[in-house]
């Protein structure tokens, strides 16, 4: 049997596909994103899909506040935080 020829299998191919209709504008930028990073279109794309994602996780994942005990004093009754 002859050895396998052809291109390599990736360890994370990129099998889904998308159809994107850009307006005349989006894609002068994209294109000049492109030029300009020397990446692909494609490439472009997925840096903005992880900048964007990222974003939103620091946004979710702010640190809790902090927690506050609420007691009673016994001359006034009143509520004190602690």
């Amino acid at each position: 049997m002859s050895p396998r020829t052809g291109r390599p299998k990736s360890d994370n191919p990129k099998s889904d596909r998308y159809f994107v209709r850009t307006t005349p504008e989006e894609t002068k930028k994209l294109e000049e994103l492109s030029k300009h990073f020397g990446k692909s279109k494609s490439e472009v794309i997925r840096i903005g899909i992880e900048r964007l994602y990222a974003e939103i996780k620091k946004i979710t994942q702010l640190p809790p506040l902090p927690r506050t005990t609420v007691t009673l004093s016994r001359k006034s009754q009143r509520p004190r935080t602690v």
